[in-house]
């Protein structure tokens, strides 16, 4: 808990401003409120001290030039005297012009500000606090955080007007001036200032001489990426897209996290609930665009489900992308922990008849899967089939023919005639033409597995190995391998991609298991 009293904040910047700050308690919570007073910043002069110095500047002038200063002076002290009222005031306002396209003028530190300083909460018990602070103000935010006894760290970023964003940073900018405080602890767009504050201004002035900027920007955003919780892996859910055919406009409607690093290699908890979680969306080296990500699932609960849900900004607007490899980045802060690739195709159609001339469609490594779920009560096998796969032999067809068949323990499956249960699924017929979105999501197919073609009458008949068979107009196109045991669908494991920043992890939630294609 920090002492009350006046605070003196040591620069560790020389040409950042220091201050006094007088620190009281706020009796609504546990926090403090302080009042920042700049102690570097000149005063402004007395009319009387402006005229000493006019009168002295006008005497040197005369003595360097004579007569001809002292007419020069002369008009000049005439001409300021008849000004109106308006005129001075004009006059004044343009000589104390900032312009706010000056990254000096733009990042400045608003000096004067009254601070709140708000205790952070532990990810592993919201009820209790750690032991530093956090902070924001109209300009600013940041964290005050204790180092020893009687001398705290105050690491602050400020952030620019909307409008220099805009100019300076046009491919970082989110829309709409509500999100003024997107990208928070970045010290490439916005400033980073670091104060040594104490009661004694000696011990401050000392803490800040055996830092510097670097060193500390080193320490705060240096992951410890072993910081998990049970030290588990890092892995995040498959990123879900979805992109409109005609236009191309990509967006990304969510993507999961589970058992994200929880401190910095200094020990500091890392803010989930700022905006640590960084998402880009890179083609090469070239960046596309960028989403404020965040969560608020930063206490207890977020522990017990170890899983982080990602809010973006934008509703996930992406952009509208032309054809090409994309990767989608998640860092937190700077270091990048997640690495996903997509490719967005363009199809142009030859299909005379087909009004929808070309259409986008999106292809991600979850398209090497099926979802397969086993009914074990109608023993109907369902077949979620991705029709991205399609795309290259059907993208101009008028439509086509998607058929399952199975094998058992090698040999045909033969408990039913085709022609009872096409109407159940067994084919489905697919119309690509005037469909700009055909070969987005999944296609179903069912397959029955039991024992009589009645529902209710069925018993399991189908065990052992089996192979599925996609079909493409008759012909062998996929197939998927699966066992099936007594008690029904024998699970394999859930399926991860081993990935060497994090684990890319498809599980299976509602959509049954998730089985590769080949």
């Amino acid at each position: 808990m920090i002492d009350t009293g006046k605070y003196y904040a040591a620069p560790v910047q020389a040409d950042d401003p220091a201050f006094e700050i007088e620190m009281m308690r706020n009796n609504s919570s546990e926090g403090f409120t302080g009042q920042r007073h700049s102690v570097t910043a000149s005063q402004p002069q007395s009319e009387t001290d402006q005229l000493k110095s006019k009168v002295k500047s006008a005497i040197d002038e005369i003595k360097k030039d004579g007569f001809k200063a002292a007419i020069r002076l002369f008009n000049n002290f005439y001409e300021e005297f008849n000004m109106d009222e308006r005129e001075q005031r004009a006059k004044k306002e343009a000589a104390a012009y900032r312009d706010p396209m000056d990254p000096n003028n733009a990042f400045a530190l608003n000096e004067t500000d009254k601070i709140i300083y708000e205790p952070v909460y532990l990810l592993e018990n919201k009820d209790k606090n750690t032991d530093y602070f956090q902070f924001r103000t109209k300009t600013a935010y940041g964290v005050l955080q204790r180092i020893s006894d009687g001398l705290w760290r105050e690491v602050s970023f400020a952030f620019p007007s909307h409008a220099y964003a805009e100019k300076h940073y046009p491919l970082e900018m989110i829309q709409g001036e509500s999100n003024a405080n997107w990208r928070r602890e970045d010290c490439d767009l916005h400033k980073m200032r670091v104060h040594y504050l104490s009661l004694d201004k000696t011990k401050a002035n000392a803490a800040a001489a055996m830092h510097s900027l670097k060193d500390v920007q080193a320490e705060w955003f240096a992951v410890d990426k072993s910081s998990t919780r049970n030290n588990e892996q890092t892995r995040f859910s498959e990123p879900r897209f979805h992109v409109n055919g005609k236009s191309g406009t990509v967006t990304l409607s969510h993507v999961y996290a589970w058992f994200l690093p929880r401190l910095t290699q200094s020990g500091r908890q890392i803010q989930y609930n700022w905006d640590a979680l960084r998402i880009r969306i890179m083609q090469g080296d070239k960046l596309i665009n960028r989403f404020i990500s965040w969560t608020s699932e930063v206490g207890s609960e977020a522990i017990k489900s170890q899983r982080t849900g990602m809010a973006l900004s934008d509703g996930g607007y992406i952009g509208d992308l032309e054809e090409g490899q994309y990767q989608l980045s998640i860092s937190i802060y700077d270091e990048e922990v997640f690495n996903y690739p997509f490719e967005v195709v363009k199809t142009v159609s030859n299909d005379l008849q087909n009004s929808v001339k070309q259409y986008y469609t999106i292809r991600t490594p979850r398209d090497d899967y099926a979802n397969v779920i086993l009914n074990n009560q109608s023993w109907d096998l369902d077949v979620y089939y991705p029709a991205v796969r399609l795309l290259d032999k059907c993208g101009s067809l008028e439509k086509f023919e998607l058929a399952i068949a199975a094998e058992q323990n090698g040999k045909p499956w033969m408990g039913y005639e085709w022609n009872e249960f096409e109407k159940g699924g067994l084919i489905n017929e697919i119309t690509v033409r005037e469909k700009a979105n055909w070969a987005q999501g999944r296609i179903k197919l069912s397959i029955p597995v039991g024992s009589h073609p009645t529902d209710y009458l069925r018993e399991q008949a189908l065990f052992g190995d089996v192979t599925l068979h996609i079909l493409l107009d008759g012909e062998k196109f996929d197939e998927i391998t699966l066992n099936i045991g007594e008690k029904g669908f024998v699970k394999p494991q859930d399926v991860k991609i081993n990935h060497p920043l994090a684990d890319i992890d498809f599980p299976d939630l509602h959509d049954g298991q998730l089985l590769p294609l080949s």
